[in-house]
């Protein structure tokens, strides 16, 4: 992703910049809400390439300051956090939107009895 694409795109621009070296805020949102907002963000800028990838032994990108470098920790810490809260991320094809859904555990499976 180069500084051209964002000056090509000034609202996505304007974003990143205001909100790219959040991080904290972006781990650990107040309110659902900012969290599904957040993690929508972070997806597209995965879906453009707009990341760094993990480094060879999995760690993630050295923090260059940029925007990229962040993308693939911030949104593991989101996951994270919506997990400490029994929530998950689910993509919706009909509104084609990101929500949070209360993480549904399938029922303990029976023991044999001998």
């Amino acid at each position: 992703m180069t500084d051209t694409w964002f000056s090509d795109h000034p609202e996505i621009m304007k974003y990143v910049l205001e909100h790219e070296r959040k991080i904290e805020h972006m781990a650990k949102p107040s309110t659902q809400e900012k969290a599904i907002e957040h993690y929508t963000e972070l997806q597209r800028r995965v879906q453009v390439g707009a990341y760094l990838e993990l480094q060879l032994d999995g760690s993630y990108p050295e923090d260059d300051g940029s925007a990229e470098a962040a993308v693939l920790e911030s949104l593991d810490n989101l996951e994270s956090w919506a997990r400490k809260q029994e929530l998950q991320f689910v993509w919706n094809l009909s509104s084609k939107a990101w929500s949070l859904v209360k993480i549904v555990y399938g029922p303990e499976p029976e023991s044999e009895a001998n």
